[in-house]
């Protein structure tokens, strides 16, 4: 391949490095990414499943899945949208972008996994293995040909290699934090902004979180057997608020915490109290993983609120 500028040969990457010509734009990668998972087209889906390439999705269902677990996605970034409902009605699946992947398995929490972020994939036993750079392992759970789907999941992180993308630095938010813990606090039912239900988002504002604003909730962990929201925890921008029992209800805000940390089979949060007193409280809580929470809380509180 060419420069059209000054004609010099070019070896991969974006810009030509003899006159400094942008020779490969964002949009000629994306369409690249598009073609790629053309060629995958007919070989991921199984049984009555559908994989859907750009522009051959329906707007229903990336209308539905965005409500049920991509609430983030930016729409001109798609790239593919693979449907694993029964009803075809796009809640549940894959969503792949130029940049993450969106994962909503039946009954369980949605995922977000960018692909800066991804060391390796590989197929596993009825799910794919996705190995981040941290050290940790996200695992999607799915019928479908997984070894085609690695395929152009690895296919596209080498478009990206090849082109020299680097992860873009973007300031770190709370709700980022929030996606990265989150579905880790506890086995409970978990919900991230966006996806949280109209009805269980306002019986636990009514019930135990009355200062807190919809907007402003990161997400929500309903601990009650009813899945009724009315008990659990629900994290905002500013702090959290607790209840567990109707005896016990409590909110902190993030920034009068002075430390967190592990104390035997008990997290120890050490604070500010509304009147300005330092207060330490120890708490055992069954649904929570305690280092978790405690990692959660260590690092939420380093971010600036938005």
């Amino acid at each position: 391949m060419k420069c059209s500028n000054c004609g010099a040969i070019l070896d991969g990457g974006r810009i030509c490095q003899e006159c400094g010509q942008v020779v490969v734009t964002d949009e000629m990668i994306h369409q690249e990414k598009v073609e790629m998972a053309r060629k995958y087209e007919d070989n991921i889906p199984e049984k009555y499943h559908r994989f859907h390439v750009k522009g051959n999705i329906p707007s229903v269902k990336i209308n539905n899945a965005m409500s049920a677990y991509a609430p983030t996605l930016k729409r001109d970034t798609v790239i593919a949208l693979y449907d694993t409902t029964i009803t075809e009605n796009g809640k549940e699946g894959m969503i792949i972008t130029d940049t993450e992947i969106y994962f909503k398995a039946y009954l369980e929490s949605a995922v977000r996994v960018k692909f800066s972020d991804i060391d390796k994939i590989e197929e596993w036993v009825f799910r794919l293995k996705v190995e981040l750079k941290d050290g940790s392992t996200e695992e999607m759970r799915m019928e479908c040909n997984l070894k085609s789907l690695a395929g152009l999941l690895n296919e596209l992180m080498k478009i990206d290699k090849k082109y020299g993308i680097k992860p873009s630095r973007h300031k770190i938010s709370r709700l980022d934090v929030m996606e990265k813990y989150g579905r880790k606090l506890s086995s409970s039912s978990f919900y991230i902004k966006g996806t949280i239900p109209n009805k269980i988002l306002r019986n636990a504002i009514s019930k135990y979180a009355y200062e807190a604003s919809p907007g402003e909730v990161l997400g929500l962990i309903d601990t009650t057997i009813m899945d009724s929201g009315k008990a659990g925890i629900l994290f905002t921008e500013d702090g959290f608020y607790q209840n567990i029992t109707d005896d016990f209800r409590r909110k902190l805000y993030y920034k009068d915490i002075l430390s967190v940390s592990k104390s035997g089979y008990e997290v120890e949060i050490e604070y500010w109290s509304a009147d300005l007193k330092i207060c330490t409280e120890k708490d055992w809580i069954v649904y929570l993983n305690q280092d978790v929470f405690v990692d959660f809380l260590n690092e939420i509180r380093k971010v600036d609120k938005d």
